[in-house]
């Protein structure tokens, strides 16, 4: 009896089955790095934009700088404090600064 050498069908399929999990796998580890990306980069924008809000309330310009586009800045005031809040995409991320009122308007 003659034996030939070589793959069978049942480890190719497995080969097959194992690329293309391992290929999906890092399709869609590519696309949260992206995003995560994506988010850095405007948490990293949005933290700018507080600062020079920030240091228009520290030196007490009347007016504070109106926020990029894809972000949304809301300042309350009261006796107690002042918040500075600046969020993105209907709230998909945000940043809130709390100061006291003493050296500010």
């Amino acid at each position: 009896m003659i034996y030939k050498k070589g793959f069978s069908l049942i480890e190719v399929l497995i080969s097959l089955m194992l690329v293309t999990t391992l290929g999906l796998a890092l399709l869609v580890q590519q696309g949260q790095a992206k995003q995560l990306l994506t988010q850095l980069a405007l948490h990293a924008k949005a933290s700018q934009f507080l600062n020079r809000a920030d240091e228009s309330l520290l030196v007490g310009v009347a007016k504070i700088p109106s926020a990029p586009s894809p972000y949304i800045f809301v300042v309350n005031k009261n006796q107690k404090s002042i918040i500075l809040r600046l969020s993105w995409f209907k709230n998909l991320g945000s940043l809130i600064r709390k100061y006291p009122p003493i050296g500010f308007m």
